[in-house]
């Protein structure tokens, strides 16, 4: 058992499969605590099983079924970094019935902070784009309704428990969370090219 504390930040990564190839999408959200969680662990285990309606549940509404997810896992990666808790989603494949783009093709939802810079945007490649949600290289209409839910998605706060919640930051470089937390998420409709997500490259 550890203790959680105000501005730890907690990790939660959905790790998956397509064509062959594994891909990982990476969430950082920081703490917000008036006082210390006794149980730690405890805490990131609702955190990462309240993830799942408000975020995963979200991702997979755009994703094709040939997308299927491995695992989702949290961890504390600040201050200390403690061990993976894993969990195993009840809805592993995404819910759009057919084919996907290739492996290497992904949707982008960009995420930004109050201040500007590089060290305060970030993006979100996902993976698994139907087919059916693409046109002339782009996500179409219908593709982009369900982007936009998640970047609305990608922005909100997670509650925990009553006076504990998660919230979304980039957790970039030696920033503060605090200065680092989403305030804004953008969907694009313009596919793009992940090269690592090329067979035998990994995710």
């Amino acid at each position: 058992m550890y203790v959680l504390n105000d501005k730890d930040i907690a990790e939660i990564q959905i790790i998956g499969r397509l064509h062959g190839q594994e891909t990982r999408n990476t969430f950082h959200y920081y703490i917000a605590t008036a006082s210390p969680i006794a149980d730690g662990k405890a805490a990131l285990t609702t955190l990462v099983n309240s993830f799942l309606s408000p975020v995963y549940e979200k991702i997979l509404d755009f994703q094709s079924d040939d997308w299927t997810c491995s695992a989702v896992t949290v961890q504390k990666v600040s201050t200390t970094r403690m061990r993976l808790i894993k969990v195993t989603p009840s809805d592993l494949i995404g819910n759009h019935s057919g084919l996907s783009c290739p492996s290497t093709t992904a949707a982008v939802v960009s995420r930004y902070c109050e201040e500007a810079g590089r060290s305060f945007q970030g993006r979100i490649f996902i993976p698994g784009v139907p087919l059916n949600l693409e046109e002339n290289s782009l996500v179409n209409e219908e593709g982009m309704e369900l982007l936009d839910i998640v970047a609305t998605a990608l922005k909100a706060t997670i509650t925990i428990s009553g006076g504990v919640d998660a919230i979304p930051t980039l957790s970039k470089g030696a920033h503060d969370p605090v200065t680092q937390r989403v305030v804004d998420a953008t969907a694009s409709d313009k596919l793009r090219v992940q090269r690592r997500r090329e067979v035998g490259l990994g995710s």
